[in-house]
């Protein structure tokens, strides 16, 4: 697992591309109403002036992904489920 953290960490392009993709597509089947490109700005930029809960869920959705890197090597337990989700659905 450690060369998935260290191929996505050392490869911007594919981090980047990752972050994006893994948050668009799963968001567009839950019937998120964001674009390609406005969730691409959300990464880049965290501008959640859309106001939309599709764009705060996106931002968590990032920052779940960058929670999963660091915990790669950890074993999968109850508290660190239960920190994903507060993750997930955190409304800063």
């Amino acid at each position: 697992m450690t060369n998935i953290k260290n191929e996505l960490i050392s490869h911007s392009n594919l981090y980047v591309w990752t972050q994006i993709n893994f948050a668009y597509h799963p968001n567009k089947i839950e019937g998120s109403k964001l674009s390609k490109d406005q969730t691409i700005r959300i990464f880049e930029t965290n501008d959640l002036t859309m106001g939309s809960d599709d764009a705060l869920e996106t931002q968590n959705h990032f920052r779940l992904f960058d929670y999963m890197l660091k915990t790669v090597n950890e074993p999968l337990s109850k508290e660190m489920m239960i920190q994903m989700n507060m993750i997930l659905k955190e409304i800063i």
